[in-house]
């Protein structure tokens, strides 16, 4: 199969015109859209060749991208060590391509990669209401210890994994670094149940209360007290929404709600000159 002629470019082609020709092509023959699957990955295999200069290099040369077929056995490289990317190290002085370069992403099928780490960050309930910065001692899987600075957005959810690219292990010479994937917990007690950057909690309110109207105030992150007006005449059960006193909403600049809902409490152990009074109320 000669991979310039499945691609209807010259030996001569430019890296852009092989691309070019590749993406015209993969989108008439996509499996996706009623093409020929063996058609397709036959161009997928000539592009990512075409686009890889060891590869290209060693099939001008060889007439194949494989190592074994080209000969370099003969030639005195192991092929028993670290596998194909170390062939591509000791033929080409170390330089090596660790990722594919298709226009529909994705890396090459059992490449060495430096792995990714993970880590879990416990937060309170008004740090992650903030943001935080922190230094970690991240443990590699090489038995290092690397030493990391990292910034937590306000408003990162509960539960949430942050992908930190290039913070991860570093040990195999000669490949990018993993990635550095850090798992949010939240710790210790909850001032406010959360969907989203929204906020809810309930408030108690004497029967009184709601029948006269009064102010209450609602105990909120960083010892901020914000008041709220219960009108007279509020029925238990009410919602009242507060705006922009909900989490962040990570890097957006602005807020989420809270919510507040408003539970009467009837008051007990009431003397006879109070029941009476209630009792001309209700009249």
């Amino acid at each position: 199969m000669d991979y310039y002629e499945l691609l209807g470019v010259s030996r001569n082609a430019s890296e852009k015109e092989i691309k070019t020709a590749f993406r015209k092509l993969a989108a008439k023959h996509h499996p996706d859209k009623g093409g020929d699957h063996k058609k397709f990955t036959e161009l997928n295999e000539a592009y990512q060749v075409l686009t890889d200069p060891e590869k290209k290099s060693m099939y001008d040369q060889f007439g194949t991208a494989d190592p074994q077929q080209a000969g370099y056995q003969q030639q005195g490289f192991d092929f028993h060590g670290g596998g194909f990317q170390d062939i591509f190290e000791q033929f080409f002085g170390g330089g090596g391509s660790p990722f594919s370069n298709s226009p529909f992403g994705g890396t090459r099928p059992n490449q060495t990669v430096n792995k990714s780490v993970r880590s879990r960050v416990p937060l309170s309930e008004e740090e992650i209401y903030n943001g935080k910065k922190l230094t970690m001692n991240i443990p590699l899987p090489s038995g290092e210890r690397k030493m990391v600075e990292i910034t937590i957005p306000a408003g990162i959810d509960y539960g949430q994994t942050m992908r930190l690219t290039g913070l991860g292990d570093n040990s195999i010479r000669n490949y990018p670094p993993g990635d550095l994937l850090l798992t949010i917990d939240l710790v210790g007690a909850k001032m406010f149940k959360r969907e989203g950057a929204d906020l809810y909690t309930s408030y108690d309110v004497s029967v009184f209360d709601l029948i006269l109207g009064t102010e209450v105030v609602i105990q909120h992150f960083n010892e901020r007290k914000v008041k709220l007006t219960i009108p007279a005449g509020t029925q238990p059960g009410t919602v009242f929404s507060m705006r922009e006193l909900g989490m962040p909403y990570v890097n957006r600049g602005h807020k989420g709600n809270l919510y507040v809902t408003i539970k009467g409490i009837v008051p007990k152990n009431l003397d006879n000159e109070k029941i009476n009074l209630v009792r001309q109320l209700k009249g």
